[in-house]
């Protein structure tokens, strides 16, 4: 079992970036009318348009890549702290031979 916790962490990490990233579920399942509903995908899919140029919005991307830089750094701090199983995995699976 101890071998295995590795394992498990990096499962765990790629099962929650994959849910976290999830834009089309959120699309499909979620029929919010307000942006307090939106899951992060959809907030920033939703701040796009309205501040983008081409979509008739004012132009403001400082909003959008503060909006991205909020929904990248959990995933961040939960790589930091995974780092760790991502070399231990590494090392123990690489001592074969």
């Amino acid at each position: 079992m101890p071998l295995s916790i590795p394992s498990f962490v990096i499962v765990f990490l790629f099962e929650f970036q994959a849910a976290w990233k999830n834009f089309q579920g959120a699309l499909i399942y979620l029929n919010g009318e307000s942006v307090e509903d939106f899951t992060a995908p959809l907030g920033i899919a939703y701040a796009m348009t309205k501040y983008s140029l081409t979509a008739g919005g004012e132009g403001d991307y400082q909003y959008v890549m503060v909006a991205s830089l909020l929904v990248t750094l959990p995933m961040l701090l939960l790589f930091s702290f995974g780092q760790r199983y991502f070399i231990e995995g590494v090392a123990t699976q690489g001592r074969k031979g």
